[in-house]
């Protein structure tokens, strides 16, 4: 496993894991939008969560899309 770098872990591991309906699916959108799926079991402390994970991953990974929120 020495040889085994971070990255393609987590590459395979997202390639081969798929995820419940509602459980932070992740969707292409319209007009270069993604659209996260959180709905499942949603409570308010879920939905304080999803909001810092989202927000997150657009300055992480999505600095140029718009950030839209349906709750």
């Amino acid at each position: 496993m020495e040889n085994y770098h971070k990255k393609d872990f987590a590459s395979n591991l997202s390639l081969n894991y798929i995820l419940q309906p509602g459980r932070f699916s992740v969707f292409p959108g319209i007009q270069n939008t993604i659209l996260f799926d959180s709905t499942y079991n949603a409570s308010p402390l879920s939905m304080k969560s999803i909001i810092s994970t989202v927000w997150s991953l657009k300055q992480e990974l999505y600095k140029e899309r718009p950030l839209w929120l349906v709750l």
